[in-house]
């Protein structure tokens, strides 16, 4: 209890005013004595507020003898300290309790804000690999685009080019027959040729043989001429 205050010389105790920032009214009395007082007391927790403060405000009042009115407020005063203090114990032990939670959503805070950051990251990591996807299905949007032209151009190449492959091939299917039938010729003539062959063989045979008798008649005819001589 702070800030005692006194009002000079007749020393009657007025009504004590215990404050605090949200105000409860604890206790009402009456004090009779031929005249009528009031004694009202209120209570303020000290926690709620930096600033806040027990006050005892003690004016004059008649009636009642000194004494009586002091001892009758300071019981009081004992009874409301009694009531305040419990007060702030309850209030210490919710505070503790408070204090408990709010450092548990504290940590559960830090831990969020961890999982936030991470799941930022992991969200930039992926919009990039999306940015990377999105570059790289353009670049095979635009090569398969050119693939297909060339392959469009090449169609038309091999349309164009089909009946001249008609043509060539009729003419080498000519070609072939011409061919078949000269070989079947060249044939024929090596099979001619090498008949002439053997008939010269023969030939230069016979031609021997007709040398043979030519020279022996021609001895013949020398070995007459002789005799006739």
């Amino acid at each position: 209890m702070r800030n005692l205050k006194h009002v000079p010389s007749s020393g009657i105790v007025e009504p004590l005013l215990i404050r605090r920032n949200r105000r409860r009214k604890v206790h009402n009395a009456s004090l009779h004595d031929g005249g009528t007082s009031s004694l009202a007391r209120t209570f303020e927790h000290p926690h709620d507020s930096p600033s806040a403060s027990l006050d005892i405000i003690v004016s004059p009042v008649g009636g009642v003898s000194r004494g009586e009115r002091l001892s009758s407020c300071v019981s009081a005063a004992y009874n409301d300290l009694a009531l305040a203090l419990n007060d702030i114990f309850s209030s210490h032990k919710a505070t503790k309790h408070s204090r408990d939670e709010a450092a548990a959503a504290l940590q559960r805070l830090e831990s969020l804000r961890q999982q936030k950051n991470r799941v930022q990251a992991t969200f930039a990591q992926v919009n990039e690999e999306r940015k990377r996807s999105v570059t790289r299905r353009r670049d095979l949007q635009g090569r398969r685009s050119r693939l297909q032209a060339e392959l469009e151009k090449i169609q038309a190449e091999i349309r164009t080019i089909t009946p001249e492959i008609s043509v060539v091939d009729s003419t080498i299917k000519i070609h072939d027959s011409s061919r078949s039938s000269l070989f079947r010729q060249d044939r024929h003539l090596d099979n001619e040729i090498q008949e002439l062959g053997n008939q010269q063989v023969v030939w230069e045979l016979d031609m021997k043989m007709d040398n043979e008798q030519l020279s022996q008649l021609e001895n013949e005819c020398a070995e007459w001429r002789g005799k006739l001589a």
